[in-house]
């Protein structure tokens, strides 16, 4: 990247001008944020600036979510003292049922979970019966309600409503090393940069949102989802040292296909340009390196394992979360089962429309896939 460095370094200051405008506030933190931050400015300004402004509102959400938080963390500083025990964290390449399992396992109170909402706007946590007071809620809900209107493939692909529990992508995204903009602009630039990080200050700046959001209830066990930690394990490893890991697996086939088209969608809308093909070699070279990463943890830490099969979770989900719960310890009491078959009563799959994709309209056939995830498949007989 070598031109428009000026140019970036201003747009750099005006973001962070109009973060400080929404909040009132003007600390961002440590500054270990600022280099992905300015790679992405700058591979956006030579790659893709006509989705400059779209960019822009993505960026100062981002910032404005880092503004919050410092100022909790500054509130609340005694809670970043607190331990994080025995995390069960949910991972898995996307589209594997890792959403599923994660919305019924947070149906046990024995759990707490991040909701979306706190996702962007970290807080302890209120109680549940005072959220419609508080006003970070309320905009997270009517803000998420209008998206869906306005774009309902994004609800058929991926719903998550503003007070269910959300992957961790969104807070670990306040330090700008993060897959959710590779995969949200793809710009050449941030993506290989991004490639060659290991995440480990989003990491920890992450455990301590989880300890500022849990600090009304430090004793309780997180339970947390992320496609992304698959890649990056040996960094969750090193941060919930004593964590849980709960695998989702499924034919490789379905899960680019699918993904392929999320981001397809996402693309579109966020820089107008139809990526498909660019995206689906993109996302089978990380995927296929998460893949291999998880095997290589699996082997050195089979305890800490736990792994589902899609098919098992879509035929007998509550089979499948008693494996879960038999594996690591846990108890599933008649009552939370009894809550967890309501809950999949009254959200069967494709509740919001069948999602529809193909790899042919990618340019990628069958047998390519297969080849590149041989062993993955065969580890896990898929």
């Amino acid at each position: 990247m070598t031109t428009k460095n000026a140019d970036v370094a201003e747009w750099s200051r005006e973001l962070h001008a109009q973060a400080s405008a929404q909040t009132g506030l003007t600390d961002f933190g440590p500054e270990t944020y600022r280099l992905g931050l300015d790679v992405l400015l700058q591979s956006i300004a030579d790659e893709m600036p006509d989705a400059r402004p779209t960019a822009s509102a993505i960026i100062v959400s981002q910032l404005v979510s880092r503004l919050i938080t410092q100022k909790g963390f500054a509130a609340h500083a005694a809670c970043l003292a607190l331990p994080i025990k025995q995390p069960l964290v949910i991972i898995g390449i996307p589209r594997s049922g890792t959403t599923a399992l994660h919305k019924l396992l947070s149906i046990d109170p024995q759990f707490q979970g991040l909701q979306s909402w706190l996702c962007s706007t970290p807080m302890p946590r209120p109680p549940r019966d005072a959220w419609e007071q508080v006003p970070e809620f309320v905009k997270a809900r009517a803000e998420r309600e209008a998206v869906y209107l306005a774009k309902p493939d994004l609800q058929i692909a991926h719903a998550v409503e503003a007070d269910e529990v959300d992957e961790c992508l969104v807070p670990m995204s306040q330090e700008f090393s993060s897959n959710l903009f590779a995969s949200l602009f793809g710009t050449n630039a941030y993506t290989a940069w991004h490639a060659e990080q290991n995440e480990a200050a989003a990491y920890a700046r992450f455990a301590d949102v989880l300890r500022l959001v849990g600090s009304n209830d430090p004793d309780r066990r997180w339970l947390l989802k992320n496609p992304g930690h698959l890649r990056g394990i040996d960094t969750v490893l090193e941060v919930f040292p004593d964590a849980c890991i709960v695998q989702t697996h499924r034919a490789p086939v379905s899960m680019m296909a699918s993904l392929t088209s999320v981001l397809a969608t996402m693309r579109q809308q966020v820089t107008g340009r139809d990526d498909g093909q660019k995206i689906v070699r993109r996302e089978l070279a990380y995927w296929s390196e998460a893949s291999r990463r998880g095997m290589a943890a699996q082997e050195r830490l089979p305890q800490q394992f736990h792994n589902v099969d899609y098919r098992r979770l879509m035929s007998d989900p509550i089979g499948t979360v008693r494996g879960v719960y038999d594996k690591f310890g846990l108890t599933l009491s008649p009552e939370i089962g009894a809550k967890m078959q309501v809950w999949l009563n009254d959200n069967p799959q494709n509740k919001h429309g069948v999602h529809s994709y193909s790899l042919e309209r990618f340019g990628v056939s069958e047998a390519e896939v297969k080849h590149i995830f041989a062993d993955y498949i065969a580890r896990y007989d898929l």
